[in-house]
C-alpha cells in the first residue's frame, strides 16, 4: 500500500488521484443474503456532477471509475460495497469509508443524532436531510418491491442527498483523517 522515498513512506493525499466518487446504494437486506440493489447515486468530483441509476440501468460493470487514480469515499463501506458484489463488479482500488473514520473522531464524544451520516453531518455543523425523512424512505426501502413511480423518484432523491452529503462532509473531515490508514481500513472492508 505505501510508496517509498529514499527509505521514508510516502503519503497519500487526495491530489494522488484524479477522480474521487462519492457512492451510495439503497438496497433490500434480507437476513443473511447479498443485498438486492434498488438504486446507486454517484457523485463525480472531476465533472462536480450527482448521477442516480435505478437497479435496471446498471450494467455489468461500474458506471464510474475504480482503478489506482480514483478514489471511492463511502458511509458504511460494507454495504456499498457488498452491492459490488450483489452486482458482480470488482471492489475500487481505494476505497475511503467515512464512518469508522468518523466512529475515530467523535469516539468518547457525545453525538446526539447517532454515528451514522446524518450524526456526522451535524456534528459538522452541516445541513442534512430530515431525520424522520431519511427514516420513512429507508423503512419503505426495506419493505421491498414494487415501487411507485413516485416512490422511484424519492428514493432517488434520497441516494442523492447522500452522495451530496459526502461531498461536502469529507471537506470537513479531511484534516483529522490520516488518509493512509483509512485507506488501510478500505482494504480491509473490500476484503
Amino acid at each position: 500500500m505505501h510508496s517509498f522515498k529514499d527509505g521514508r513512506p510516502v503519503t497519500k493525499t487526495l491530489d494522488d488521484f484524479e477522480e474521487i466518487i462519492m457512492a451510495d446504494f439503497e438496497f433490500v437486506a434480507a437476513p443473511g443474503e447479498r443485498p438486492d440493489v434498488v438504486c446507486l447515486a454517484w457523485h463525480e468530483a472531476s465533472s462536480g456532477r450527482t448521477h442516480c441509476l435505478w437497479r435496471d440501468q446498471l450494467g455489468d460493470a461500474p458506471p464510474y471509475r475504480i482503478d489506482d487514480k480514483t478514489l471511492f469515499v463511502c458511509f458504511v463501506g460494507n454495504a456499498e460495497l457488498g452491492c459490488h458484489l450483489a452486482l458482480n463488479w470488482p471492489s475500487p482500488k481505494h476505497v475511503l469509508d467515512l464512518n469508522p473514520t468518523f466512529r475515530c473522531i467523535a469516539n468518547g464524544r457525545t453525538v446526539p443524532q447517532g454515528r451514522g451520516l446524518l450524526g456526522a453531518m451535524t456534528y459538522y455543523g452541516l445541513d442534512a436531510i430530515d431525520a424522520k425523512m431519511k427514516d420513512d424512505i429507508r423503512k419503505r426501502v426495506m419493505k421491498g418491491w414494487p415501487f411507485t413511480a413516485d416512490e422511484r423518484e424519492k428514493i432517488l432523491r434520497y441516494g442523492a442527498s447522500d452522495a451530496d452529503a459526502m461531498v461536502r462532509l469529507l471537506p470537513k473531515m479531511l484534516h483529522e483523517i490520516n488518509l493512509d490508514i483509512a485507506l488501510h481500513w478500505g482494504e480491509f472492508v473490500s476484503a
